[in-house]
């Protein structure tokens, strides 16, 4: 039996099917090669450092919008208080340089999937050239038990499905 959540709720819970056709967010536009999920943001003011530019700390930041919105998109999650994912890794090739005032597609897309962990895989755009690329390892956590588990069945089915390839 699986622990409940300090909500009382089964970990992962909040995983429906979505339709795949509903997959790329309204407003996304995709340009990135490798990437069915393109997810367009704008630098805000407060993301520049003291040379003018997006800090590189920020770059976590659109990473992890863009894994929200594929969570959102792809898996169909609709709240993140009964899912049990921890971000076990991450890491950013900075490429060029980033200003207030351009926009952004941060591309996201699941490389991998393992029994209790899966890999993501991320790329920044701006004016047609890569600004940042990044990935990240994503385990499957019960908060109550204290504990890993494994990768729903329906997570890997559904988020093979929009890759369109095998991901285990």
């Amino acid at each position: 039996m699986v622990a409940q959540s300090r909500s009382g709720a089964q970990p992962w819970e909040g995983f429906p099917a979505p339709p795949l056709a509903s997959a790329t967010p309204e407003g996304a536009v995709a340009t990135i090669p490798g990437f069915r999920l393109v997810l367009r943001l704008r630098p805000r003011f407060r993301d520049t450092d003291g040379m003018g530019h997006v800090n590189n700390a920020v770059f976590f930041t659109y990473f992890e919008e863009a894994r929200a919105e594929y969570y959102r998109q792809v898996v169909g999650l609709e709240s993140y208080r009964n899912v049990g994912i921890i971000l076990a890794q991450t890491r950013c090739d900075f490429r060029s340089p980033l200003f207030v005032g351009e926009e952004v597609d941060i591309g996201a897309r699941v490389d991998r999937i393992g029994r209790k962990s899966f890999d993501m895989s991320f790329e920044v755009r701006a004016a047609g050239r890569v600004v940042a690329e990044g990935s990240c390892v994503n385990v499957a956590y019960d908060y109550a038990a204290g504990r890993t588990i494994p990768i729903p069945d329906e997570f890997k089915r559904l988020a093979a499905a929009y890759e369109g390839k095998p991901l285990g």
